[in-house]
């Protein structure tokens, strides 16, 4: 499950900043100063929610690793 929501907020994440990219190549000829705070407040969620997916991304991975070398070790006690 958590494989499946890291991947959610990783690809949605990765699609806001692609968006807010090209927000700030098109606004990239005006002053910082009429820069939408908007754009500012969307890019920072866009990097946290991407953050948020690779770290579950990570979790799930690490949770995996440990499942299947405790896995592992019960067969070896079996034999």
């Amino acid at each position: 499950m958590k494989r499946q929501v890291g991947l959610t907020y990783l690809i949605l994440g990765i699609v806001m900043l692609v968006v807010c990219w090209n927000q700030w190549k098109a606004s990239a000829g005006y002053d910082l100063g009429e820069v939408s705070i908007l754009l500012v407040l969307v890019t920072i969620m866009a990097v946290g929610i991407t953050w948020l997916g690779w770290h579950y991304l990570g979790r799930a991975n690490q949770e995996q690793a440990s499942s299947h070398k405790a896995t592992a070790l019960k067969k070896q006690e079996h034999e």
